[in-house]
């Protein structure tokens, strides 16, 4: 099998304490933001493939796994791997089984019959994520999706983004321009969790709020709020069906390459 070498980047991820992942994993299975994040997913791969069986998956920097396992129980890939830089985060991963593994970025390498690239909340940790970009899918001789997810909107910049090593935020304009760069032809792009910009306007920018990078994953609420704002997000998927959002904490662009 051919593969491609993928260059290793300023990645701001292995500072991040074993709490942080093993709160994450704890989370991910019923929490309303990670729930949401695999609803707009399942939305965008739909949207381009009917019969999602054909597909080879990849989800780099898949974190703890609980993603991409509960994507892969709605949609049925005909395969998936989950890479990630955190040996912490792949041990906890590998509960979902053998589909996960960790590696080093230096020397990863692409495998050839991947036709769908996850990057789901990674290019906001790379400081150069133009040239990650561009060398994870310059030379490409195949056609491959990709689906990005990176939070969005500069003005929500807060301690919440250093304290999780994030190098900036995104706008429709500079995701795009950076997608273009890389060759890459944009199908669809949406601002998402829209109704969250008040909230982390006041809480994280307006009253600056601190956050302990050993106490930095998603706040816990209520098991009623929590379905509330799972209420919110079908809401907001179905009037996305008739207006695009101008705004949204969290941005998804999916491009052809």
């Amino acid at each position: 099998m051919q593969e491609k070498n993928i260059l290793s980047q300023s990645l701001n991820l292995d500072y991040l304490p074993d709490e942080h992942y093993e709160s994450l994993a704890k989370l991910e299975a019923s929490y309303w933001w990670h729930i949401s994040r695999v609803n707009w997913t399942e939305k965008f791969i739909r949207s381009i493939y009917p019969d999602t069986v054909t597909l080879n998956v990849l989800d780099y920097g898949c974190g703890t796994g609980g993603f991409l396992y509960e994507l892969n129980k709605r949609l049925r890939f005909k395969s998936y791997l989950g890479v990630d830089s955190s040996d912490k985060a792949i041990q906890l991963a590998l509960k979902y089984g053998n589909y996960f593994r960790q590696i080093n970025p230096v020397d990863f390498r692409l495998p050839e019959d991947v036709n769908l690239i996850l990057l789901m909340d990674v290019l906001e940790h790379i400081e150069d994520d133009g040239h990650f970009l561009k060398s994870l899918t310059g030379d490409l001789k195949r056609k491959i999706y990709v689906l990005i997810s990176v939070p969005a909107l500069p003005c929500l910049y807060s301690n919440w983004d250093k304290t999780l090593g994030h190098y900036r935020r995104y706008t429709k304009e500079s995701l795009g321009k950076l997608v273009e760069k890389a060759g890459g032809k944009i199908k669809n792009m949406k601002y998402c969790f829209g109704y969250l910009v008040p909230i982390i306007l006041l809480k994280r920018v307006m009253l600056k709020t601190l956050y302990d990078r050993r106490k930095c994953e998603f706040p816990q609420v209520p098991e009623s709020v929590n379905q509330f704002l799972l209420i919110l997000n079908h809401l907001e998927m179905f009037g996305a069906k008739y207006i695009n959002s101008p705004m949204g904490s969290s941005l998804f662009c999916l491009f052809e390459k």
